[in-house]
């Protein structure tokens, strides 16, 4: 499940391997592949923070929206048609995990915390006494980002069906939007930060065949006293993580560790919870154990499991979808740490490597996040978190 979208940089002084026009150059391609299992797997884990939408890949919304006639995404001759409302929805939660999708899989970015989670909230203790301010009133950047080392960022997500232009008056607003916060260190100095802009302009069958979709990345200027850094400002990174990961916690029915993460309050050693460690059946990731369970479909039975597997219970095809939602089992141990008051051990989670070849259904993340069939995967543990 691939599409090609167009790229246009502006001030990215090192062009990521995988946006250039060929190894050797720092030159950027003119477009490049998106893989939308892995644009839904974002869509999907920032849209909501409980279940819905369904997170099966092959029903993505959007997906299902697209012209089968052409290799670039492109949105199919109805959608011109459509309301002017819900072309802004469509656009603005695509715009989302367009921006998502490029700086995780082309500049390093693995954690994503939503700017209200983390606008002056000055309280949590992952921060270590840090905090990202409002100086000047309208809209602020959509996400504080951080990468599993180095520094974090801020990143401000678009979306348009009209045209987008580095010169235009629209971008110089988006640009503004990244002078209304200031990231404030212990003793209320102001750090400059790495800053991106994706703009992305969505095309349809009524576009000339000329005009495609395409991702404006821009790397602006920022504004602060100091730059960061990341052993003393290692704070920033971690509460990052915290926000991110409370996220993923609600959508795997942890109310409590999910509130613990994204409030910052401590929980206490005795209260613990037991979950079920799953294991992926399906390379390259298997054996890699999760948590997590499955999402059952509105009309549909999860298959069985018996001794030797799992079993459907009817003849009927198509009746026992289940799409599995999990996290690595390592994350998850090392986040019931964290909420127990080792925050330094949010700098130390590990990752999984998501540049490998995999089945279509199966997605996943380098935060450790995973989707697919309940079948690829089988229960072999219980463990406590």
């Amino acid at each position: 499940m691939q599409r090609t979208i167009s790229i246009h940089l502006k001030d990215v002084s090192q062009v990521p391997a995988g946006l250039r026009d060929s190894p050797a150059s720092n030159t950027p391609a003119t477009a490049v592949p998106v893989d939308l299992g892995r644009l839904y797997h974002h869509y999907f884990f920032d849209g909501y923070g409980a279940a819905p939408p369904d997170p099966d890949p092959t029903c993505f919304e959007y997906a299902q929206l697209l012209s089968c006639e052409c290799p670039d995404f492109r949105f199919g001759t109805f959608i011109s048609d459509a309301s002017t409302t819900r072309k802004h929805a469509i656009s603005t939660e695509l715009g989302q995990a367009f921006c998502r999708w490029i700086l995780h899989d082309h500049f390093g970015m693995v954690y994503f915390a939503h700017m209200r989670d983390v606008l002056d909230k000055p309280t949590h203790p992952a921060f270590g006494g840090m905090s990202i301010r409002r100086v000047v009133k309208g809209d602020v950047p959509d996400y504080l980002c951080a990468r599993k080392v180095d520094r974090p960022c801020i990143a401000e997500a678009k979306g348009r069906f009209s045209a987008i232009s580095f010169d235009s008056a629209e971008f110089s607003e988006w640009r503004a939007q990244l002078g209304r916060i200031r990231v404030v260190d212990q003793h209320a100095g102001t750090l400059r930060l790495k800053t991106f802009i994706a703009g992305t302009r969505f095309a349809t069958v009524e576009n000339r065949a000329s005009t495609r979709s395409a991702i404006y990345l821009e790397d602006p200027p920022t504004i602060g006293e100091r730059d960061y850094e990341p052993q003393r400002d290692a704070g920033l990174h971690r509460g990052a993580i915290a926000i991110h990961y409370g996220r993923v916690m609600s959508k795997l029915d942890l109310p409590l560790l999910s509130a613990a993460l994204s409030h910052g309050f401590v929980m206490p050693d005795e209260l613990v919870f037991q979950v079920v460690a799953w294991e992926c059946l399906v390379p390259p990731l298997d054996g890699v154990r999760f948590i997590g369970g499955y999402m059952l479909r509105a009309g549909h039975r999860p298959p069985k499991l018996v001794k030797n597997g799992w079993a459907h219970d009817t003849f009927e095809l198509g009746q026992g979808h289940a799409p599995f939602v999990g996290l690595k089992l390592d994350v998850a141990q090392g986040l019931s740490a964290a909420v127990r008051g080792d925050w330094p051990r949010l700098n130390e989670l590990p990752v999984l490597d998501f540049d490998q070849s995999r089945p279509s259904q199966l997605t996943w993340l380098a935060d450790g996040t995973v989707t697919g069939p309940i079948e690829f995967f089988r229960p072999v543990d219980l463990v406590v978190l």
